[in-house]
């Protein structure tokens, strides 16, 4: 497999590099989570393919001592770690204040383990606080048919629940 001199850098570093800047079929971002990630072994003449959830800098992580998960809450997915602050669709019946249990916990990790649940994990729960409900920012429609005189503006603010992460639980019991 040929490499540009970019990564031939990168991986004389011995900097992790995902499997899509290695095959080139997709820029390595910021933020970018990658499944499959190519680990580059010092002193090692090849790669090494593992399964990784993603490589995270300490920094990146927090002082939570390094623990973090995958929710779903709703349709949407949310990488926490305690002391977060995610912002979800609207959760009716709940106040400022209350506490929230969310069930449908996906994958938890920490410096040393990572588990993946199929599709969660049992008796792991992430407990938030709610700390707002909010109206997000307006997203305007527009909608025209040339030369016929038909244009329609519409916009819309999504409400949505502010929720502060306060503890992860279920490595426990692993």
């Amino acid at each position: 497999m040929m490499f540009s001199r970019t990564t031939r850098n990168l991986l004389s570093s011995g900097v992790n590099v995902t499997r899509h800047v290695l095959d080139g079929t997709r820029n390595m971002t910021r933020g970018h989570t990658p499944l499959l990630a190519a680990t580059y072994l010092r002193g090692l003449d090849d790669f090494e393919l593992r399964r990784t959830t993603a490589h995270y800098r300490a920094s990146d992580i927090g002082e939570s001592g390094g623990i973090f998960g995958v929710v779903q809450v709703g349709a949407n997915q949310f990488k926490v770690s305690p002391d977060d602050l995610i912002f979800v669709e609207k959760l009716p019946g709940y106040n400022v204040n209350d506490n929230v249990l969310l069930p449908h916990v996906l994958l938890l990790s920490s410096k040393s383990c990572t588990i993946v649940g199929r599709p969660s994990i049992e008796n792991a729960k992430i407990h938030a606080v709610v700390e707002e409900h909010v109206r997000d920012v307006k997203k305007l429609t527009f909608k025209k048919k040339r030369r016929k005189g038909y244009q329609r503006l519409a916009g819309h603010r999504q409400e949505l629940t502010a929720l502060r992460i306060t503890q992860i639980l279920g490595f426990e019991d692993q």
